[in-house]
């Protein structure tokens, strides 16, 4: 019987699935029929394909052959994109196929960690249509970034970490932290939900409940976790060492050194991280609040009445704690974040808080089809053995509804204008190529801040001045994290670039010290997104 009962649900789950292709292949559609389906707005997504590419073909892991680059930015998605290409033999083709893929699998997980908050069968349902319709998930499968990885990694390691605050695994379990030692292949900074874990077990080891284990308990455990996560880190590590000489480098961008504390003395460098996290906490919540859920009015008013529910009925509900997390995803990992930026900056801010995205979305569903219950219980108005009232068919339906459709007006919403966004950037970089092939720039030297486009379309080489695929660039990062004019206009002099190709205009000033430049392109009141495109010429050299 049970054995019937799991291919029935499997069989329910078809229809979920095949609402997510469909979403997939509209939005895809619509991206073909404006010509873009193969046009990424992220820079990064271009660097991505290009190390895959070079990794499969000269095993290689750098944007150009015989390039190695530092392993701190999705190693780890890199590398599975390389893999899946040599069976596909395409790398964008291979991005869609891996997006869906975890797409499928975050869906999954989803819906069994609803059936853990509320088993009511039409809930789980809910929360997967809702993640799908809504903002988020489909977005991220299609943006070739590892967002959809991170995603599926982060809400597994949840689910493992709620398992264990219920007593149905060990608190803190170690495969939670192995999950998390997966996603730090994408980012180091993943690091910060295992913390978040801790902070959250702790707290409710000091409720006073039974079974609840001892908090020195759930800190040894932690500190366990720790190590097991250390362990999956130790390759990029050591490759780090090997290619820059550091485990883990600064990137221009970075406000401090971690090795400040040896060199500035520790009452300095704690002045100095304090003063910036307190600033950076405004700034973490602000990324908090892009979580595709909160984009839209009724999302962001549904979780926070999720979230309240949540926390009142965990007190009399044992079964609701572990969900108490929603809370201090919102209180606890913006502070986290702020604590961690002076040493790591914002790159990867977005991606972290975006990963809990699929877990928000149980939260803002929860809030939507518990709260009539919550209501019922709280007039004494429940009769036993009776089914749902009409009342409850239509707040589900009128709520559910509202949240449903404009979940997925928000997502339509998204779509036409990242759209509008791809036609325009590939206007300019189609502008771009048109003038590097008129005035032969194929064989010089770029200074870029966004080199995967120029590599993966025209195989230049490249000074890139974010620090990733150009080592020699980290070597001239000051005290503050900036670049030192000085000391690049040194490091320009030797490589000698033909090129300048700049899209952020706070790098213009460490391209003023080079010889005579022949602009080629500009941003202007008509194109305020254009680059910054010069043509270099070095007294002597033709």
């Amino acid at each position: 019987m049970i054995h019937r009962w799991r291919y029935y649900r499997l069989f329910l789950m078809l229809p979920l699935a095949l609402l997510l292709v469909l979403m997939m292949s509209l939005m895809t559609m619509s991206r073909r029929n404006a010509e873009v389906s193969r046009v990424y707005l992220d820079d990064t997504v271009y660097a991505h394909l290009a190390v895959a590419d070079n990794l499969l073909d000269n095993l290689t892991y750098g944007i150009r052959p015989g390039e190695h680059s530092v392993a701190g930015f999705d190693p780890g998605w890199r590398i599975l994109l390389a893999l899946t290409s040599g069976v596909t033999g395409d790398s964008i083709v291979s991005a869609y196929l891996l997006g869906m893929i975890f797409s499928i699998i975050t869906m999954l997980v989803i819906m069994r960690m609803s059936r853990k908050l509320f088993p009511f069968l039409p809930f789980g349902y809910f929360a997967a249509a809702l993640l799908i319709l809504a903002p988020g998930l489909v977005g991220n499968a299609l943006s070739g970034t590892s967002a959809s990885m991170a995603a599926c990694l982060i809400t597994l390691a949840t689910l493992l970490h709620m398992d264990g605050i219920k007593g149905t695994r060990s608190v803190l379990p170690l495969t939670a932290a192995s999950v998390i030692g997966i996603a730090v292949w994408l980012r180091i900074e993943f690091i910060m939900i295992w913390a978040l874990f801790i902070v959250h077990a702790m707290v409710l080891s000091a409720i006073p409940h039974e079974n609840r284990p001892l908090t020195g308990a759930v800190l040894l455990r932690g500190i366990n976790g720790f190590l097991i996560i250390s362990l999956f880190a130790l390759p990029l590590f050591a490759w780090n060492m090997w290619i820059a000489g550091t485990p883990w480098p600064r990137l221009p961008g970075v406000p401090m050194a971690i090795d400040a504390w040896g060199s500035d003395g520790s009452s300095a460098a704690f002045s100095g991280m304090a003063g910036l996290a307190g600033t950076g906490w405004f700034e973490a919540l602000d990324r908090l609040g892009d979580i595709p859920v909160f984009n839209f009015l009724p999302g962001l008013l549904f979780t926070a009445m999720g979230i309240a529910l949540i926390l009142v009925l965990s007190y009399y509900e044992r079964e609701n704690r572990p969900f108490t997390l929603a809370v201090f995803v919102v209180l606890v990992l913006p502070v986290l974040y702020a604590i961690a930026y002076p040493y790591v900056g914002w790159f990867s801010a977005d991606l972290v808080m975006q990963s809990v995205h699929p877990f928000m979305v149980i939260v803002a569903a929860y809030g939507v089809v518990r709260l009539p219950f919550a209501l019922e219980k709280l007039f004494h108005a429940w009769r036993p053995r009776r089914t749902a009232a009409c009342g409850f068919r239509i707040w589900w339906g009128v709520a559910g509804g509202i949240l449903l459709i404009t979940g997925l007006l928000q997502s339509v919403r998204d779509n036409r204008e990242d759209i509008h966004e791809l036609l325009s950037v590939e206007n300019t970089r189609g502008e771009i190529s048109s003038i590097m092939a008129r005035e032969v720039l194929f064989r010089d030297t770029v200074v870029t801040d966004e080199p995967g486009w120029p590599v993966y379309r025209h195989g230049v080489r490249v000074i890139d001045l974010s620090g990733q695929f150009s080592t020699d660039i980290l070597s001239h990062v000051d005290d503050g994290g900036r670049l030192d004019p000085d000391e690049t206009n040194t490091l320009f002099k030797r490589r000698m670039p033909g090129t300048v190709l700049l899209w952020n205009p706070e790098w213009h000033h460490l391209v003023g010290g080079l010889p005579e430049q022949t602009t080629l392109l500009r941003p202007d009141d008509e194109y305020p997104h254009r680059p910054l495109m010069t043509m270099v010429t070095w007294p002597g050299v033709l």
